[in-house]
């Protein structure tokens, strides 16, 4: 029976060539469609869907509004909030300041300089938050002192080739640093992926105490992990009681902000409203739209 089906398709592909190429191809290339839509969706949900903590773990934004009405999504909040919420809130397990420094950097080893772009400057937390793989150096101290660094395991082969890197020195723009560390590059599926990641003592060495309690410098992107899930508009009036008692009126500055935080698992397709971000970014309603092609 299957036999005779098979006859009687190949003649009348046959008897209608034209016809029959043109349904086959369109065939092939609807069901090749399918496919690499299917993949390119899956492949965009993965981000950031990996961190052991994801449930408990956020990113802090500001909406900010001026005199003029004018209106911005920060993903950069001010240095101060990181240290009071950890300090001012029980509900909070640990808090992680990072700071991007934006332009490429000079990178001088034994008489050679090269630019490179990626590097930020962050407190020891991101071990844990971002869950981090140290596998050379110790966690506990790497990012402990000023004019350290830790470097990912590409990037150590960019620089040294197969040769140990903690312990080495290399001058980044023409400030001496200890390489401290080398992690396990982040996952091509995390909204960060920074190559080399200098102490935040490095930085805060230069900063007066004042500069950084500071309440409108918005300059810090700034994640929390709580201890327990929580309830996100409940922490979001604390946040907000937070800033109407700490921050300067709006006569001072010519502006007003509201703090919201975002689930750690939603930067990659839900920032597309941020200025200035230094996350890796895709766009949630592109997804929609072939998803529902």
């Amino acid at each position: 029976m299957i036999k005779n089906y098979l006859k009687i398709a190949l003649r009348n592909l046959q008897k209608n060539k034209a016809f029959s190429i043109i349904n086959i191809l369109g065939m092939t290339i609807g069901m090749s469609s399918f496919m690499l839509i299917g993949i390119f969706v899956w492949e965009e949900s993965q981000y950031d869907n990996y961190y052991k903590d994801k449930d408990r773990t956020y990113r802090l934004y500001d909406i900010l509004t001026s005199d003029n009405g004018q209106v911005s999504y920060l993903p950069t909040i001010p240095p101060v909030f990181g240290p009071k919420l950890l300090s001012d809130y029980p509900e909070v397990e640990s808090t992680l300041r990072i700071m991007d420094l934006k332009q490429d950097v000079l990178i001088t080893i034994e008489g050679e300089s090269a630019y490179y772009k990626g590097a930020v400057y962050s407190e020891a937390s991101i071990f844990d938050m971002m869950d981090v793989d140290l596998i050379s150096g110790n966690q506990e101290t790497a990012l402990e002192r000023p004019n350290t660094i830790v470097i990912s395991e590409s990037f150590a082969n960019t620089l040294f080739g197969s040769k140990d890197a903690v312990g080495e020195s290399i001058e980044l723009s023409q400030q001496p640093y200890e390489v401290t560390g080398v992690y396990a590059d982040f996952s091509n599926h995390s909204h960060l992926n920074p190559p080399m990641i200098l102490s935040f003592a490095s930085f805060t060495q230069y900063m007066p105490e004042t500069r950084m309690n500071d309440w409108i410098w918005h300059q810090f992107y700034t994640y929390v992990k709580f201890k327990n899930p929580i309830d996100v508009s409940d922490f979001e009036s604390k946040l907000n009681d937070m800033v109407a008692d700490n921050a300067p009126p709006k006569e001072k500055f010519g502006l007003v902000y509201e703090s919201h935080i975002q689930n750690i698992s939603d930067i990659y397709l839900k920032s597309s409203m941020f200025e200035r971000d230094m996350a890796k970014r895709g766009n949630i309603t592109t997804l929609y739209a072939l998803s529902a092609s």
